[in-house]
């Protein structure tokens, strides 16, 4: 697999959150070290310390051909997972959802349009994160707060201030399947061998590679001695809270680096 496409999901985030500042007395590469270093420790992308399973998350679903096929082989092989839906997709299949959320998996919002994140303003932003935990608590009455991941892993830095201000679980993810850019079943299911404790592996309930894919990465898991777990099995019901974002942000970011442009 390339380096390029291998590339850190929070590299990526760094990139987008400094992406509109105006550069003074520090590169570029500093300062993206720096932001990448901050949203380490800030944002979930892989699992805590003591914990020596994976978790496998599934986006953009929930799917109705390929979804119920993923919850097939997750109950075979007793396996908890953490699916990202789209608000849009809920709406469409609510007893899809109702099924994930019985069958004892995580629910996540992945927005309610799967819109890219950065472009929004402030409003519409609020409105997709808020239209999507509306529809998963009108399909499911009393499911735990949903964790969110932004549409391919991008945000504003003012939408990350938003959600870590409002203590609200981000995650992103330390291995990818590329099951999006056509990789073929054997190349995912390899992941089985190359897997390491605390990895959270990016895949989407949407595609035929992952289905087919799924149950000889899950024995290898299994031959290997790794668990794979769900990010409730991980995480306590409470968020996090992340101390002064804002502010914690600015502190790193000195040196004459984090005047931003205004806009045009």
């Amino acid at each position: 697999m390339s380096n390029a496409a291998t590339k850190s999901p929070v590299r990526r985030l760094a990139t987008w959150a400094t992406q509109d500042v105006d550069f003074q007395r520090a590169g570029r590469s500093v300062l993206r070290s720096t932001a990448e270093a901050w949203l380490r420790d800030r944002l979930i992308w892989r699992l805590p310390a003591n914990v020596r399973g994976v978790a496998l998350t599934f986006d953009d679903g929930p799917d109705p051909d390929h979804t119920p096929q993923i919850l097939d082989v997750l109950a075979f092989y007793e396996v908890r997972a953490t699916f990202f839906v789209v608000g849009e997709q809920a709406r469409k299949q609510p007893d899809l959802l109702r099924r994930i959320a019985q069958d004892g998996h995580t629910l996540g919002n992945h927005t309610d349009t799967h819109v890219r994140c950065p472009a929004l303003f402030p409003e519409r932003f609020r409105h997709e994160i808020r239209a999507g935990d509306a529809t998963i608590e009108m399909i499911c009455p009393g499911a735990p707060r949903s964790p969110f991941r932004p549409p391919y892993g991008e945000l504003a830095v003012r939408q990350l201030w938003e959600l870590l201000r409002a203590h609200r679980r981000v995650v992103l993810w330390s291995r990818d399947s590329r099951d999006y850019r056509c990789a073929p079943p054997s190349e995912i299911a390899h992941l089985g061998l190359t897997l390491r404790p605390r990895d959270i592996l990016l895949m989407h309930d949407r595609f035929p590679s992952t289905v087919e894919a799924l149950p000889r990465l899950l024995d290898r898991l299994r031959g290997r001695g790794i668990p794979a777990v769900s990010l409730a099995d991980v995480f306590a019901p409470a968020a996090r809270k992340p101390a002064a974002p804002e502010r914690m942000f600015r502190k790193v970011m000195t040196n004459g680096v984090p005047r931003r442009r205004t806009p045009g």
